[in-house]
């Protein structure tokens, strides 16, 4: 009798401390915060020639996330390499040749996250 009551005693013990270790709070993950937040193009915007080619751009975030908005009649000739990210990334817009005898023109918008104020890059590229 006397070792049944001690075998219930040492389980309930055993129950009683492995409740208490499970219970312990595990430290929260890192809870990002808003950063600066700049796109910059390397060089310059000015009218890009009618033979199409490459424009970088630079993406300074941080911990933001962003994305890019195009709008949809420029998609067919101005392709940015990501249409979204996080931290510091490097772009590249890829412009199609222009064939017709009319300039265009874009803009290119990079929203950030935690509502941060959007960036907007206008490129244009010359006529053929």
């Amino acid at each position: 009798m006397k070792n049944t009551k001690i075998n219930y005693l040492a389980g309930l013990t055993i129950l009683l401390l492995l409740f208490i270790t499970a219970c312990k709070k595990e430290p929260m993950p890192y809870k990002p915060e808003p950063s600066a937040f700049t796109v910059e193009p390397k060089g310059t915007l000015a009218a890009l020639p009618a033979a199409g080619g490459k424009l970088d751009v630079v993406v300074n975030a941080n911990s933001n996330g962003w994305w890019i908005v195009l709008p949809e009649e420029s998609k067919a000739w101005c392709k940015p390499s990501k249409l979204f990210g996080s931290g510091n990334q490097n772009i590249a817009i890829t412009l199609s040749p222009n064939t017709s005898n009319v300039a265009r023109k874009t803009e290119l918008i990079v929203n950030p996250t935690f509502n941060l104020e959007p960036v907007k890059l206008v490129i244009e590229q010359l006529p053929n």
